[in-house]
């Protein structure tokens, strides 16, 4: 026989709360439970007794278990992503149910990413695809301050280490902070013979610097003269020569 049943009671997932009043069917005794869930929910007396133990989202949760299972991922991989377990279900502001999963990116992060969102490759990495494309379209010949083997911000990244600071404190030492091809005391800068990006093996080498003020090094580098690219110790002092008479060989000694 089965049990009377009160409020309170608890039947799977549902918690009953009150009787409705009879209705036109006056042996239909309906109650109203409360799910787990939370949602309110109307179930015969009859159905209590026997198998109904939640709103509908138990049936729910287990239908889409059974999906994942049929659709699992593991292992997979969707571009740079490998795809590491299931990381639960996304439920969207219109109620759509999708599922995510925990994938490993080639380049060692850890994201969750839509199931559809795999399928149709709108997503292929944890992000650093996009990055290193848009990387890529700047760097290098791309650039707008490049000057051939090396970006100008790229030397100037360089230009603040240590290292560099202590060649360029070094060329002052051997020839003095002034410019070697007109005087000037102003706006000194320290400029590589054999160029910085085609030597690097001189890059900090005292000997391979001149101090030269910012006007005569324009000039040197402008495109009337010799350019950003493949820069030598025998065009400076073509440009010495050409500016001051003389040659560099007195400097250097």
């Amino acid at each position: 026989m089965n049990a009377k049943i009160t409020p309170g009671a608890r039947y799977g997932s549902l918690t009953v709360l009150r009787r409705m009043p009879p209705g036109t069917n006056a042996k239909a005794v309906v109650w109203v439970c409360r799910c787990d869930c939370g949602k309110e929910t109307r179930v015969l007396a009859h159905n209590l007794h026997h198998d109904t133990r939640s709103c509908g989202c138990e049936t729910r949760k287990r239908q889409a278990e059974a999906k994942i299972r049929r659709h699992d991922k593991t292992g997979q991989r969707f571009g740079r992503l490998v795809v590491l377990s299931h990381a639960g279900i996304y439920v969207s502001p219109k109620g759509a149910r999708m599922s995510k999963w925990k994938c490993r990116c080639d380049c060692g992060k850890i994201t969750n990413v839509l199931g559809n969102f795999l399928i149709s490759k709108k997503t292929r990495s944890c992000g650093c695809y996009n990055r290193d494309q848009v990387s890529l379209t700047h760097s290098g010949a791309n650039n707008v301050n490049w000057k051939g083997g090396i970006s100008k911000l790229g030397l100037e990244r360089d230009c603040h280490t240590r290292k560099y600071r202590e060649w360029r404190r070094g060329v002052f030492e051997r020839h003095g902070k002034q410019c070697v091809v007109c005087g000037s005391q102003k706006n000194i800068r320290t400029h590589h013979l054999n160029s910085w990006e085609d030597h690097e093996e001189q890059r900090f080498d005292v000997s391979n610097g001149m101090p030269i003020c910012e006007s005569c090094h324009q000039i040197f580098h402008s495109a009337k003269w010799y350019g950003y690219r493949q820069n030598t110790k025998e065009q400076f002092e073509e440009f010495y020569t050409f500016m001051r008479g003389g040659g560099i060989m007195a400097l250097t000694a």
